[in-house]
């Protein structure tokens, strides 16, 4: 037997350990796993929250309003209540400007046509103008936070008006007094008429492709 081992093997002989001492030494060296160092944390992108929209009549199911519009686009909204009907804040936003005077009626430039009006910067950057009030509420001034729905006026027929109704337009805000664009830039039907419905559909992107479109209108005037 010993020498079928001896032809099975040319190592020379191993010597094994015989204490704990001699196991412990020769055992492998263990090398700790590298430590991880976790990804920093990326906080999320802050998305603003989509402002509320709402027809700007008070009693919208009794409201009424046609295609077209003279000279520009906007809309003329009727209402079964007539004059001092309340109205509404269309959008969440903040007050731009507005006027409690009828300087139209005072022999006032074009810009005063809308006798006592109201504009609204909503929280989507769209300028919101209300026109031809009877009377706007005394806790409103530039600045001052509103929320849709909110009522903000009598409806009148202030200004160039011949009967009581809201002037109703959308358009971007401009840098400089800009009449001609703040009377009203895109057609507002279409979004009357979802917001009549509740359902709050966004003029932004219209709105945003009609500046574009429109680099110079906010500083040439348009004709009287």
């Amino acid at each position: 037997m010993a020498a079928a081992l001896s032809a099975c093997s040319d190592d020379a002989p191993v010597s094994l350990p015989t204490t704990a001492a001699e196991a412990t030494t020769s055992a492998p060296t263990m090398v700790a796993a590298p430590t991880t160092t976790a990804a920093p944390t990326v906080p999320p992108t802050t998305v603003p929250p989509e402002p509320n929209r709402v027809f700007p009549v008070q009693d919208a199911a009794h409201s009424s309003f046609a295609d077209e519009h003279h000279d520009y686009p906007a809309a003329d909204i009727f209402t079964a209540g007539g004059c001092g009907s309340p109205l509404v804040a269309p959008v969440d936003g903040v007050v731009l400007e507005l006027s409690r005077v009828d300087v139209w009626a005072t022999g006032g430039g074009p810009e005063t046509r809308g006798g006592l009006y109201l504009a609204i910067l909503g929280n989507d950057g769209v300028r919101y103008y209300m026109a031809h009030f009877s009377a706007i509420e005394a806790a409103l001034a530039p600045g001052v936070a509103v929320t849709a729905g909110q009522v903000v006026g009598a409806m009148g027929r202030t200004g160039r008006a011949g009967a009581c109704h809201l002037h109703f337009a959308l358009s971007p805000v401009c840098s400089n007094p800009d009449w001609w664009v703040r009377r009203g830039a895109i057609w507002p039907q279409a979004y009357l008429r979802d917001w009549q419905q509740g359902v709050p559909t966004s003029p932004v992107a219209e709105v945003t492709a009609w500046s574009a479109a429109n680099p110079t209108v906010c500083t040439t005037p348009a004709a009287d």
